[in-house]
């Protein structure tokens, strides 16, 4: 009798110890979705946020090239007009002797 007892006895702490760890298990499961439901949805935002940050970078970077161009041309202008002043000032000098 003592054996019988004994074996279940050994038996319900074995069951206690397989529901506890189940319980474990299922509590661990629970927080691994909660986590990927979170991160996943800042993921998302978090891409969505970068995409319209490139779209914004692009029409920035044609809109600087334009820039650019432009300040490029006025350089190329003023320094034909500086050209055009110096030999300008060369040739009054001839004239005027100080």
């Amino acid at each position: 009798m003592k054996k019988y007892f004994l074996f279940a006895l050994m038996g319900i702490f074995a069951l206690a110890a397989s529901c506890a760890k189940q319980d474990d298990v299922d509590n661990l499961q629970k927080q691994i979705d909660e986590l990927k439901s979170d991160q996943i949805a800042t993921i998302s935002s978090q891409v969505s946020s970068i995409n319209t940050s490139i779209t914004n970078l692009v029409a920035m970077d044609s809109e600087l090239k334009g820039y650019i161009t432009t300040l490029q041309g006025q350089a190329r202008d003023w320094a034909k007009a500086d050209e055009d002043l110096d030999k300008f000032c060369t040739c009054c000098s001839s004239f005027i002797k100080c």
